[in-house]
């Protein structure tokens, strides 16, 4: 059996904070599109210039932060 998790997206009811790499070598952007467009209206989706590991280091992860906190603070109040 194949793990997809695509399959179950769509059952997710809550806010999702989804950041996409368009430059990833693991993960297609068009794969991560349709995982955002199955969570819609929940997603909050960012597509950023970046390969998948970038988000851990420097600018990128700093922005990553960022992004973080605002959503955070927007569905659940933390500041």
């Amino acid at each position: 059996m194949r793990y997809r998790p695509i399959q179950y997206v769509r059952k997710i009811n809550i806010p999702v904070l989804f950041i996409a790499a368009k430059q990833d070598s693991l993960i297609p952007i068009a794969s991560s599109r349709e995982a955002a467009t199955n969570i819609a209206p929940f997603v909050s989706y960012h597509e950023w210039e970046m390969k998948h590991f970038d988000i851990y280091h420097g600018s990128w992860f700093e922005k990553a932060v960022t992004t973080q906190l605002e959503f955070l603070h927007q569905h659940i109040g933390v500041m």
